[in-house]
Protein backbone atom coordinates (compact mmCIF):
# COMPACT_ATOMS: atom_id res chain seq x y z
CA UNK A 1 0.00 0.00 0.00
CA UNK A 2 1.34 3.62 -1.10
CA UNK A 3 1.82 5.96 1.45
CA UNK A 4 2.16 9.63 1.31
CA UNK A 5 5.98 11.10 1.42
CA UNK A 6 5.85 13.70 4.72
CA UNK A 7 6.89 17.30 3.25
CA UNK A 8 4.40 18.81 0.88
CA UNK A 9 2.31 15.34 0.25
CA UNK A 10 2.93 15.87 -3.33
CA UNK A 11 4.70 12.38 -3.89
CA UNK A 12 3.86 9.09 -2.48
CA UNK A 13 5.90 6.39 -1.85
CA UNK A 14 5.45 3.08 -3.77
CA UNK A 15 7.58 0.57 -2.13
CA UNK A 16 11.51 0.50 -1.05
CA UNK A 17 13.73 -1.08 -3.74
CA UNK A 18 17.13 -1.11 -1.81
CA UNK A 19 19.25 -0.24 1.00
CA UNK A 20 22.92 0.46 0.76
CA UNK A 21 25.97 -0.25 3.28
CA UNK A 22 25.73 3.63 4.78
CA UNK A 23 22.12 2.97 5.63
CA UNK A 24 20.51 4.60 2.85
CA UNK A 25 16.82 3.86 1.57
CA UNK A 26 16.58 3.97 -1.98
CA UNK A 27 12.33 4.22 -2.53
CA UNK A 28 10.16 4.22 -6.17
CA UNK A 29 8.21 7.22 -5.46
CA UNK A 30 5.32 8.40 -8.15
CA UNK A 31 4.54 12.28 -8.33
CA UNK A 32 0.37 12.89 -7.66
CA UNK A 33 -0.05 15.10 -10.51
CA UNK A 34 1.20 13.41 -13.13
CA UNK A 35 1.82 10.06 -12.10
CA UNK A 36 5.12 10.16 -13.34
CA UNK A 37 7.66 7.19 -11.53
CA UNK A 38 11.11 8.26 -9.77
CA UNK A 39 13.67 7.12 -7.72
CA UNK A 40 14.35 8.84 -4.15
CA UNK A 41 17.64 8.28 -1.71
CA UNK A 42 16.97 8.45 1.53
CA UNK A 43 20.00 9.12 3.74
CA UNK A 44 19.87 8.60 7.78
CA UNK A 45 19.68 11.29 10.56
CA UNK A 46 23.22 12.66 11.20
CA UNK A 47 24.33 11.66 8.14
CA UNK A 48 27.93 13.65 6.77
CA UNK A 49 28.23 13.21 3.29
CA UNK A 50 25.43 14.42 0.66
CA UNK A 51 25.20 12.81 -2.64
CA UNK A 52 24.51 14.71 -5.85
CA UNK A 53 20.87 14.91 -6.88
CA UNK A 54 20.67 13.32 -10.45
CA UNK A 55 17.05 13.20 -12.20
CA UNK A 56 16.17 11.31 -15.17
CA UNK A 57 13.02 10.97 -16.89
CA UNK A 58 11.47 7.57 -16.89
CA UNK A 59 11.03 5.37 -19.62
Amino acid sequence: MATAVSGGGRWTHVRTLGHGASGAVVSLAADAASVALFAVKSAPAGATAVAPLCLRPGR
